[in-house]
């Protein structure tokens, strides 16, 4: 038992650093919504910060009784990071500097989407990207329309991804298949993406339906690169932070909750690993 419980420690330490993650324990929270955010600038809660003058807060509620009406999330705590658009086409951002050190990372967050507005909608609804967009970026967008059109009842809704041809380019939406398409509302989803500064390609993308119980659904796209294009030959410096975003028809509400960005592990950690796990086998059978 004390081995297995040395290796289950050395496994974790491992496989769960990241550079940066927040599930929104920390901040102070309300039903009403308290603001994550302090207006354009810094002066956020936990580093949180307004990026873009004009752009509503972000804000942290609780689950219990917050006004959004959003339900609880299966894998949650007790708060959550939630933003409501008031009028059409204003912007709601919540952005948090990360301090990338892997070539190959993954973004991890929990999402849900509601609509409290008069339809029919318009098409964006919220986004998670890296940021600044002049840096090697992607985005990943919540959309009414695409390619799956619930504008007119905004009932339902996509979860696509914005990424660059081989050369660069502008950004291209597109949706990894069928099971990130029609999504209920008032559903909480867990996504993740995986991308390789080195190549500049995204490898992969899972989405779960954490509220539904559902199964882990795994895309792994050919082709599709962050901004720079392919080995990054337009020479576009690492991103710097990452950024929740809800924006489109007054009503569009979005929540996010347990946001990560992390490197994952490379071959010669778990061989780093696995050597360690010998050695306190090893010890063992000394003693």
């Amino acid at each position: 038992m004390r081995l297995f419980a040395s290796l289950s420690v050395a496994a974790l330490c491992t496989l769960s650093f990241a550079q940066f993650s927040d599930n929104f324990e920390s901040e102070t929270a309300s039903a009403g919504g308290t603001a994550l955010t302090n207006g354009f600038g810094g002066g956020g809660q936990s580093g949180w910060y307004n990026p873009v003058s004009g752009s509503v807060d972000g804000n942290v509620f609780t689950y219990a009784g917050n006004s959004l009406g959003l339900a609880s999330n299966p894998n949650g705590g007790n708060n959550f990071l939630g933003m409501k658009v008031l009028t059409a086409q204003g912007s709601n951002r919540a952005q948090h500097a990360v301090s990338f050190s892997s070539t190959v990372e993954t973004l991890s967050y929990d999402f849900i989407a509601a609509f409290s507005g008069t339809a029919p909608s318009a098409d964006n609804l919220g986004s998670v990207s890296l940021q600044p967009g002049a840096t090697n970026y992607f985005q990943t967008i919540m959309q009414w329309a695409t390619p799956v059109n619930h504008t007119a009842n905004a009932d339902a809704f996509n979860a696509n991804i914005g990424h660059f041809a081989t050369n660069g380019g502008g950004i291209v939406f597109d949706s990894p298949g069928t099971a990130w398409q029609s999504l209920p509302l008032n559903h909480w989803f867990h996504q993740t993406v995986t991308w390789d500064f080195g190549t500049n390609l995204i490898t992969d993308t899972t989405l779960t339906d954490i509220t539904a119980g559902g199964a882990t659904n795994d895309f792994k796209p050919t082709g599709w690169y962050l901004a720079g294009g392919a080995n990054n030959a337009g020479g576009l410096a690492t991103p710097t932070d990452v950024r929740f975003f809800t924006s489109g028809s007054a009503g569009d509400i979005m929540g996010y909750d347990n946001a990560s960005v992390g490197p994952v592990p490379e071959p010669a950690s778990f061989a780093a690993l696995g050597l360690g796990a010998i050695m306190l086998i090893r010890r063992r059978r000394k003693a």
